[in-house]
């Protein structure tokens, strides 16, 4: 099974287990008078705080033995599992469920979930016959009914369409009408959405055209062409959706897409601003990001034949005192809504100031630095940062890959101390273990020193493996030395360059501290990796904010429309600068014409599907973004997220 078939599943997976929590809610709500801990926990869920829920649902279960609600919470703390991409963790509590609470809705939720966890494991047919279990037992229309959901994906997914849409009509029948049947189409517009290509949507458009799955199909259809931003061609599906359809559920989703198409059509043009670093030493940068911001208004105005939004573009010369000059222009501009940039945290710290002073929001697409969030309530920022990318892979390597203890060699510069220090806290902080921590200097080509202190210290552990491994030699520098050694310790954690990294792996082994899982951040992302770390870099993973060869199909995309403007691929910064774009505009898709309907939009925006990754805003407005996990296999980069 290909990581890519892997990676599709975990995508359709997710969009199913958000529609089954959601029925869960509606089934199974905690009382009013509930506990600190699980209102806690409920709060941390909902703010997408999964890793933080994880002990607060363990809490309230520790204390709660007997508690009404403790099926509900097992479900949950199931759930949040799921999140975090803990499977085995996940499933052991929802298996904990069922066995305790049997024949309650809670039980026949959690099963639904472990079949939708074996579904993205690679077991199409277990679980289709878990599923046809809950089918044949339940007393539960709702359950029933996402039960044939996960049954129509998995279908899907192996490309039988007409098998699929015979168990989503299964599912429409057992839940008859109301609400739940809104949510229910609402859930099959995701899974064709995510699985089915525009041919086939046509033609089960055109097959019946009064009659399932014309109608989602259809709906289908004029959205796609709605988020590419081809805003006439959607209006048209629209109109013909309602004609066809006109007491159909997903009316008043139609209505909603029709109103912002005719509030967009009589749109005056609006400014957005954009201060980049168009001379100087950082101009390819801006360049990058520049490509990105102009691709995104690009296809916002092809909609509509005309300039509906326009863009003001600064020059900040890579000069932070400049790019406050820029932002004070913009600023006194009453047309300008918001503004893009500047590109470094300097920069975005001088130009903070005006952009509180006058209102003005501010998103920048590359500032890392961890401080950035609290600069003021104009300030946004949706980049990757070191911060999110250490505890990222802490998180990943504790709670997936099961790892407990770790070494980390890191270049010493400013990239690789900040990325390990990080790393070092967060896995302290969630119990697991650091061996050591050490340094080195960029551009060596022996890291044989660093590499024997690794292995001096993972010895110390053990006085007598120790005593054994050294016991024959008093040359240490010689691979003899070593012959016994083997690693006592789980992952090795490399925060820094392909280069380097390509170099260290090889001389690992040379030293015995191979096989060993190695970990690592984007900058692995070259074929510098491979080239020079061969086989010794196999089965590596590493962070990243985009990942141009990403199965998804909207960054497939989105990396097309790039090529065929630019000639290129994009690149992190391109990608992320799109995506800051695509936030602002969606604002005014909603309505949004000032800078404090600007304001207000960015911070309502709960989640936002990027290509550069899901962004989530979290209070008091700290944008937080879900990265890209990155394998080597066979020598090539796969996504396994």
């Amino acid at each position: 099974m290909s990581r890519q078939n892997l990676a599709l599943r975990g995508v359709v997976a997710c969009l199913f287990m958000l529609a089954c929590t959601a029925a869960c809610q509606l089934a199974v709500r905690p009382a009013s008078t509930q506990d600190r801990r699980l209102a806690a926990a409920e709060r941390a869920f909902e703010e997408g705080r999964f890793a933080d829920a994880v002990p607060l649902y363990e809490g309230f279960l520790a204390q709660g033995r007997n508690d009404p609600r403790e099926p509900y919470g097992y479900l949950r703390l199931g759930e949040t599992l799921l999140r975090l991409n803990d499977l085995r963790g996940a499933q052991k509590n929802l298996q904990t469920l069922i066995a305790r609470f049997p024949g309650s809705e809670e039980a026949a939720h959690a099963t639904i979930h472990i079949a939708g966890a074996e579904f993205r494991s690679g077991d199409e047919s277990g679980a289709l016959a878990m599923l046809r279990k809950v089918i044949r037992e339940s007393r539960s229309s709702e359950v029933t009914a996402q039960a044939y959901l996960l049954r129509g994906t998995i279908f899907l997914h192996r490309g039988d369409t007409s098998l699929a849409v015979s168990q989503f009509q299964k599912g429409l029948l057992a839940l008859g009408d109301g609400v739940e049947n809104l949510d229910y189409y609402r859930a099959i517009v995701q899974a064709l959405s995510e699985q089915t290509a525009n041919e086939t949507l046509q033609r089960m458009a055109n097959e019946d055209r009064i009659a399932f799955p014309a109608d989602v199909a259809l709906f289908v259809l004029g959205q796609r062409a709605w988020k590419s931003g081809d805003t006439v061609a959607a209006a048209r599906i629209f109109e013909q959706f309602a004609e066809l359809f006109s007491r159909h559920p997903l009316l008043g989703d139609i209505q909603e897409y029709r109103r912002q198409g005719a509030d967009l059509l009589s749109l005056a043009a609006v400014h957005i601003g954009c201060i980049l670093p168009l001379s100087g030493p950082l101009k390819d940068v801006g360049n990058e990001v520049r490509q990105g911001v102009q691709l995104s208004v690009d296809r916002f105005n092809a909609g509509f034949g005309e300039q509906k939004v326009l863009l003001i573009v600064r020059d900040s010369t890579s000069d932070p005192q400049h790019a406050r000059d820029q932002m004070e222009a913009l600023a006194r501009d009453p047309g300008v809504i918001a503004v893009v940039g500047p590109v470094t945290s300097r920069a975005v710290v001088e130009a903070s100031a005006v952009a509180e002073a006058y209102g003005l929001p501010l998103v920048t697409p590359t500032a890392t630095a961890e401080w950035i969030d609290e600069l003021g309530e104009y300030v946004f920022r949706n980049a990757m940062t070191s911060g999110s990318q250490a505890r990222s892979m802490a998180n990943f390597a504790l709670r997936e890959m099961n790892l407990r203890s770790f070494a980390v060699l890191y270049p010493e510069d400013h990239y690789g101390t900040e990325l390990a220090g990080i790393f070092v806290d967060e896995v302290s902080a969630r119990g697991g273990e650091i061996l050591c921590s050490i340094p080195y200097q960029r551009g060596s080509a022996d890291y044989g020193e660093q590499i024997r202190q690794i292995i001096e210290t993972d010895l110390q552990r053990d006085p007598e493996r120790h005593a054994r491994v050294f016991s024959n030699t008093r040359n240490r520098e010689t691979s003899r030395v070593l012959k016994d050694y083997y690693p006592g310790f789980d992952a090795l954690y490399l925060p820094g360059y392909a280069e380097d990294v390509g170099l260290i792996a090889p001389q690992l082994a040379y030293y015995n501290a191979y096989p060993l899982q190695l970990l690592g951040s984007h900058k692995w992302e070259s074929v510098e990796l491979t080239r020079r770390g061969e086989q010794y870099v196999e089965g590596g993973i590493f962070t990243t904010g985009f990942f141009a060869a990403s199965p998804h199909t909207d960054i497939a995309e989105f990396v097309a429309a790039f090529r065929r403007l630019y000639g290129e691929n994009p690149t992190l910064f391109s990608a992320q600068a799109y995506d800051s774009v695509e936030m602002l505009l969606q604002v005014l898709v909603r309505g949004g014409r000032s800078r404090a309907d600007m304001q207000r939009g960015l911070l309502g925006m709960a989640q936002f599907p990027g290509v550069s990754g899901l962004t989530r805003m979290l209070p008091p407005g700290k944008m937080v973004k879900e990265l890209f996990l990155i394998q080597v296999e066979e020598g090539f980069f796969k996504q396994i997220n």
